[in-house]
């Protein structure tokens, strides 16, 4: 039996999902501020618009790693969930605030995180390196946090969709599914905001395939997705037919809504992609026969069994079969947690409610399941 307990998983998805509306208050609380660690004294932040918040007073410099250090408690002001920086790992707990400056360009920021529980992975907190009067502001729509010395805050910024270049990317972009982020996005050709793809997308009989757009080549941030809630399915036409959806831009990768287009057959598909309208266009579609098993064929429960429960992803091997590696995924292709010991079972526990797509090899076939936790 192999368990993987995903830490930070949970809190990641809720941040990006949730934390505009979920939040109404922050406060400044450690004992690199006035408040120590107490959540009644902690110093409220004033909220200048939705999402939006700013403080400004003195903060202590660290005299060593496990002093002087500050994070942020939410409305009711208990010890979950709190935000605070992005990391957490055991080599690295804390994390030193880069300072903003006005004449920057681009603006250092840093980004958050949501610790859902006392429970979940690490309990890391912010430091600074001289004790002064900072300005700290924060926007819960980007997850990230400015700080600058003095008293004039700077805001984390929104980026704008550019239409310099563009990345198709996705489980459907080779033949055997995976959302594989050891090879390059394909990067597609245009000008102006308009770019074309015409190759072969992948799937297989049993299951769809994703796929959706980035402009960067090495970020999630800066996403195109569908704009329908769940995903879009799009058509194979034919003919001189075409078919046109509508995509949103996702700015950050913790950004709500991230919903990728699916096909349901492979073969050569002519696309158009239009940053200027947001319309991805189907312009025509040549069916090609998938051989051999080029494609990750749908788990059967005869092979293992696939249950989602309490936040948590088991896998059970049947007729005495073992599962050798098994990998979880979230919609937006990210691997959240491989196991690569075998045994009869597999757990991946601390998941946020939503979809993922798990990968394994049993009986040494490889296997792909979609699964809803909920």
């Amino acid at each position: 039996m192999r368990k993987f307990t995903l830490s930070v998983l949970g809190a990641a998805m809720a941040l990006g999902m949730y934390a505009q509306a979920r939040f109404q208050s922050l406060y400044v609380v450690g004992n690199a501020c006035s408040a120590g660690w107490s959540q009644d004294g902690a110093l409220p932040m004033e909220k200048t618009a939705d999402g939006l918040f700013v403080w400004t007073g003195e903060l202590k410099a660290a005299a060593s790693e496990d002093t002087e250090r500050f994070k942020f408690l939410v409305d009711e002001k208990q010890w979950a969930p709190t935000i605070t920086c992005n990391i957490n790992t055991p080599e690295q707990q804390h994390q030193m605030v880069e300072l903003a400056d006005a004449s920057q360009n681009p603006i250092k920021e840093n980004k958050l995180y949501v610790r859902e529980t006392e429970s979940t992975g690490s309990d890391n907190a912010f430091t600074v390196s001289e004790t002064a009067t900072y300005t700290i502001a924060i926007n819960l729509e980007a997850m990230k946090m400015v700080i600058v010395k003095g008293t004039e805050p700077i805001y984390p910024t929104i980026p704008t969709l550019g239409t310099d270049s563009l990345y198709l990317v996705g489980g459907a972009v080779n033949a055997t599914g995976e959302w594989d982020h050891s090879l390059p996005p394909i990067e597609l050709v245009g000008e102006n905001g308009v770019f074309t793809f015409n190759d072969t997308l992948y799937t297989n009989a049993k299951d769809s395939a994703e796929f959706k757009f980035k402009t960067l080549a090495n970020s999630w941030d800066e996403t195109l997705v569908s704009a329908m809630e769940g995903g879009q399915v799009i058509a194979a036409v034919e003919g001189e037919d075409a078919a046109e959806y509508d995509m949103v831009f996702r700015p950050f990768e913790g950004s709500p809504n991230d919903f990728p287009f699916l096909i349901t057959a492979t073969g050569v598909y002519d696309l158009t992609i239009d940053l200027n309208t947001k319309k991805l266009t189907v312009n025509s579609f040549t069916p090609v026969e998938e051989e051999g098993n080029n494609a990750v064929a749908m788990v059967s429960e005869d092979v293992v069994r696939v249950l989602a429960a309490a936040n948590t992803i088991t896998l059970s091997a049947q007729g005495g079969n073992v599962i050798t590696s098994a990998s979880v995924y979230d919609v937006a292709g990210k691997c959240l947690g491989t196991v690569s010991e075998s045994g009869s079972q597999v757990w991946f526990e601390g998941l946020s409610n939503g979809l993922y797509i798990v990968k394994m090899n049993c009986a040494g076939k490889d296997y792909v399941q979609k699964v809803l936790v909920k």
